[in-house]
């Protein structure tokens, strides 16, 4: 049960069907497999054996699904990099993981370069004429005979770092099982099968991203590769090739409608993943629904830590009822080999309704943080992964989440979900997305701040914002401060998520002068 085994298995049932598809190049299962043996071949040669971390930055392509069996077949660990974390934090990670060897796509071979100290780097070239000590197509020369390592079900297979709370990135560790559970539930929950055709637009440094991946393959599914979210693109996927299957988060979804103005239909698509924040409205999902006809949807969540595996709901026909419980984020139920509570700071379980963390325990949880026991032993207490999410079970036995449990505002001793009062300002209608944190204020310790993007040719004015707040929620929940600024000033993570932790960081002093 090794990831690397996968493409052998395939290839022999699959041959020389088209496995990926990228910028119009047809790539076959026989050929994903020789050329991942090729390389996990040269890299015996170079010495990189059972438990040795491989660093990979580069956007999607062939060489990094490649990559991802090369080198799992010989027991090594694959260490995917977020390719738009700062030079600090590629820097820590190489360092931290113990990097024997960095695989860098030829855009950001000078930035990594200059942070990657005297490791091994392999360029992974795409044109643009740069020279390197070891390129990626020398690997190519190895031995196309798969190498056949022994390896075991606890072995560590990838490492995947997350920023999580903390100012440094945590190394999650998962092993060759915890990918198998996964895998098993991507047939059965997710219901990838042979004629899946899959865009693969988010990362494949993102978990899920290499999640698909691993699935599709497996299933002997297409995988239409992205190397970056790119819309122009993804319509000519969707047209040329009658893409089946989506997995995006709402922004894409909405720019989409934005782009085709709503006008256009992609009647192949028949189901689609949504993941991420929720959409701003029950209005903006049914708008994006209205493009894919005949398709179903599913609201996702999961984490890097249960690799990522968690709840969701769907696969369901989108109408005004089910749009509402989308955007209030109901996440249905757990996933196969997926079991879950609902507790309090002290880890007693809470009643029917009731607000606490989410836990999650099952065979896709990591293994651990690399090289931190203490966080991990925090993570992982009494054997449940501590999601650091909070949610409510519904009367309608359905899970919700409520709000990040970092992101709960405590102001003037009320607890205050800003994800409630996100959900409140997106449905005005001037409103194209917001963000609403927690700012340190003299008086009420938090107070709840809104950050408003207008939609295009709006201009929503603060007073205008609070007077729809006033009306719609809580006098405690209303935000003290609202502030309108354009879509650069709001940091997203490459999976679509705000970053809300530099949002504070941002506006940490507003209330400084009253002090």
């Amino acid at each position: 049960m090794s990831v690397g085994d996968i493409i052998r298995r395939s290839a022999k049932l699959f041959g020389d069907e088209t496995a990926v598809v990228f910028q119009e190049k047809e790539i076959t299962y026989n050929e994903l497999y020789e050329n991942s043996n090729r390389i996990a071949n040269s890299l015996i040669k170079m010495g990189i054996g059972r438990g040795d971390v491989v660093s990979v930055i580069s956007l999607n392509s062939p060489e990094y699904i490649e990559l991802l069996f090369a080198v799992t077949k010989i027991g090594a660990v694959i260490n995917l990099i977020n390719v738009m974390l700062s030079p600090q934090d590629i820097a820590y990670i190489i360092g931290h993981a113990d990097a024997k060897i960095i695989f860098v796509e030829e855009f950001f071979a000078d930035a990594v370069a200059k942070v990657a100290g005297s490791k091994q780097r392999v360029l992974i070239e795409k044109g643009l004429g740069k020279d390197a000590e070891t390129k990626y197509s020398d690997l190519l020369k190895g031995s196309a005979e798969d190498p056949e390592v022994d390896i075991y079900l606890d072995d560590p297979c990838t490492l995947i770092y997350t920023s999580g709370t903390e100012a440094l990135p945590k190394g999650v560790i998962a092993s060759h099982r915890n990918w198998y559970a996964t895998l098993m539930s991507g047939f059965y929950d997710l219901e990838v099968t042979k004629d899946s055709r899959t865009l693969l637009t988010i990362p494949m440094f993102h978990v899920a991203g290499s999640y698909l991946v691993l699935c599709g393959l497996m299933a002997g599914a297409k995988l239409f590769v992205q190397q970056r979210a790119d819309l122009v693109e993804a319509m000519e996927y969707l047209e040329k090739y009658d893409v089946n299957y989506l997995v995006w988060p709402p922004t894409l979804y909405m720019a989409l409608v934005q782009m085709t103005k709503g006008e256009k239909t992609f009647e192949s698509v028949n189901k689609l993943i949504t993941f991420g924040n929720p959409f701003p409205s029950y209005q903006a999902l049914l708008m994006s629904a209205k493009m894919f006809p005949n398709g179903k949807w599913m609201n996702y969540y999961g984490q890097t830590e249960s690799n990522p595996l968690g709840l969701s709901y769907g696969f369901v026909e989108m109408n005004e009822e089910m749009a509402e419980k989308f955007v209030k984020n109901c996440l249905g139920k757990p996933h196969l080999n997926v079991e879950v509570r609902i507790v309090d700071d002290e880890d007693r379980e809470v009643a029917e309704g009731e607000v606490g963390e989410l836990l999650m325990r099952g065979p896709s949880v990591m293994m651990e943080y690399y090289k931190n026991p203490e966080k991990t032993a925090e993570t992982l207490k009494n054997g449940w992964l501590h999601t650091g999410d909070l949610f409510r079970l519904g009367e309608d036995g359905l899970y919700y989440f409520v709000d990040r449990k970092k992101d709960m505002i405590k102001s003037g001793g009320e607890n205050v979900p800003s994800l409630e009062v996100e959900t409140a300002i997106a449905m005005h209608p001037k409103v194209g997305a917001c963000a609403v944190i927690g700012v340190p204020h003299p008086y009420w310790a938090e107070a709840v701040v809104a950050v408003v993007v207008p939609k295009p040719g709006e201009e929503p004015s603060e007073e205008e914002i609070i007077g729809w707040c006033k009306e719609r929620l809580a006098k405690f929940k209303v935000p003290k401060k609202v502030i309108v600024t354009g879509y650069e000033n709001i940091p997203i993570t490459p999976s679509g998520k705000i970053m809300k932790r530099q949002l504070k960081e941002k506006f940490k002093d507003l209330f400084a002068e009253k002090a």
